[in-house]
């Protein structure tokens, strides 16, 4: 099987046993390493597409069956996959890491380029998928994104981060995502009666904080016609239709003006031909002395392009930035960039919880939407984890505004004003 071995190849740290569709085991990997790991290919065809496209070819049998883990777990193949990649950045060249990456980013640039029909047409690929879904593995607000755990629950250093694997704690991801709301609602400087933009609503969890801690008027946007509809009976059982509402419209298409923007997870969608056009957008809609956070994930060794699994069956014209490319679209806008902060590990602690949840559901979401829906997305999720470990992954805020005056100079203010979480432990019962 010469797909096993150039692996066998590629391997420095790790090895593995890949059993092809005849029943030989290749051991693929440094010969003095014991596998942990076996994997058995089921059939010819994915052999050979293993062979020309590892990375799809890998996704795909994994969630039709053609390949199937017979020793260890998902997890497990997710931590040697990504670890490996991350000794190939430490050890290789500058150059040829530079090269990598611009390649990457030059295969994918066509798919980035997102009209509003296409943008439209992705979005509900990805998140109009069964609102039922979500809600067995998100927290009770609905938070798609970057949970922010305390700091005695987020690990540092190398040997604390393998510690973390072996232990696999379960961490309070209700907590850790309602910290974060009040972290963002806190960098908003927000006063009762302003008008706030929720651009990328989702399921409209984080529009019913706004208005519930800051007595604010929301507008919420989205593309997913399944999430306005969630939202709009949230906010309607919540008794707050009177200050929040929402539309279905792209951000291009938006008329209005607004005291605060806030747009959480929506800057991996936007595609980086269209960050300029996003910034100037959104700039056009901001009242003055306004701020605008934007809270997105990011990446740490400039740009690159998207994996092709991720990008073909998860998020179609998905790209994650490079905060340099993010800077430059700003820059231009005529915005001004006042605060960029950066969350390493709580992306990973998130994607991780979020998995235990999925898993613990599995049988209910298989009823839904079928086996192959449940392998994939554990693939996804399983790999997310393990990006943000080993991988470029970093989550950022962003703070800007029209307004070199509209928000203190320090950060002082934000522990003057988070609010207490209702929670108090960390931990989550278990």
């Amino acid at each position: 099987m010469l797909a096993a071995k150039l692996l066998a190849g590629v391997l420095r740290d790790a090895s593995i046993i890949v059993v092809d569709h005849l029943g030989v085991a290749h051991h693929c990997g440094p010969a003095h390493v014991t596998p942990s790991i076996c994997v058995r290919v089921h059939d010819a065809a994915t052999a050979w597409h293993l062979l020309f496209s590892p990375q799809i070819a890998f996704g795909e049998g994994y969630v039709s069956g053609a390949i199937t883990i017979e020793k260890g777990s998902l997890r497990d193949l997710m931590r040697l996959a990504a670890h490996e990649q991350y000794l190939w950045h430490q050890t290789a060249s500058p150059l040829l890491r530079q090269a990598s990456s611009l390649w990457a980013a030059f295969r994918n640039r066509l798919d980035q380029i997102n009209s509003k029909t296409r943008s439209k047409r992705n979005v509900e690929q990805h998140y109009d998928i069964g609102n039922e879904v979500f809600e067995l593995f998100l927290d009770p607000a609905m938070q798609y994104t970057c949970a922010y755990f305390p700091d005695e629950a987020v690990v540092v250093g190398c040997e604390a981060v393998e510690q973390h694997l072996r232990e696999d704690r379960t961490l309070d991801l209700d907590h850790a995502q309602q910290r974060r709301m009040n972290h963002m609602i806190a960098k908003l400087g927000l006063k009762s009666g302003m008008r706030v933009l929720d651009v990328g609503c989702g399921w409209g969890g984080f529009a019913i904080e706004l208005a519930r801690q800051c007595n604010v008027i929301v507008h919420g946007i989205s593309l997913s016609r399944e999430q306005i509809k969630y939202a709009e009976d949230k906010v309607r059982r919540a008794g707050l239709s009177s200050r929040i509402t929402f539309e279905l419209v792209d951000y291009r298409d938006l008329k209005g003006r607004f005291d605060r923007i806030v747009a959480a997870g929506i800057l991996e969608h936007i595609g980086r031909p269209n960050f300029l056009t996003f910034f100037r957008t959104l700039n056009g809609l901001l009242a003055p002395d306004g701020v605008i956070l934007i809270d997105a994930t990011g990446r740490v060794d400039g740009p690159g392009g998207t994996n092709p699994w991720i990008r073909k069956h998860i998020y179609p014209g998905g790209y994650i930035p490079a905060l340099s490319e993010v800077q430059r679209a700003v820059e231009r806008s005529g915005l001004e960039l006042y605060d960029a902060e950066v969350f390493r590990m709580h992306y990973a602690l998130t994607a991780r919880e979020w998995e235990r949840r999925f898993t613990r559901s599995a049988s209910e979401i298989a009823a839904i939407k079928g086996q192959a829906f449940v392998r994939k997305w554990q693939l996804y999720l399983a790999a997310s984890e393990m990006s943000f470990i080993y991988g470029r992954f970093i989550n950022f805020q962003l703070q800007m505004s029209n307004s070199r005056f509209a928000t203190p100079s320090t950060r002082a203010y934000l522990e003057n004003h988070v609010r207490p979480v209702a929670h108090s432990s960390h931990l989550a019962a278990e």
